[in-house]
């Protein structure tokens, strides 16, 4: 019989894991976004 309390265990991690992954990917757009956004004022100035 399978450990079922070790599975569980390694998927709770790797959620978790997926999760700050995320997190972060979204940090990232958000700063990317803004930096967009700047520039594209910036051109409207030229």
């Amino acid at each position: 019989m399978p450990d079922h309390s070790h599975r569980i265990a390694e998927l709770e991690h790797r959620i978790t894991e997926q999760e700050k992954t995320i997190a972060d990917l979204s940090e990232m757009v958000v700063a990317q976004w803004k930096k967009i956004d700047l520039l594209e004022r910036r051109f409207k100035e030229l």
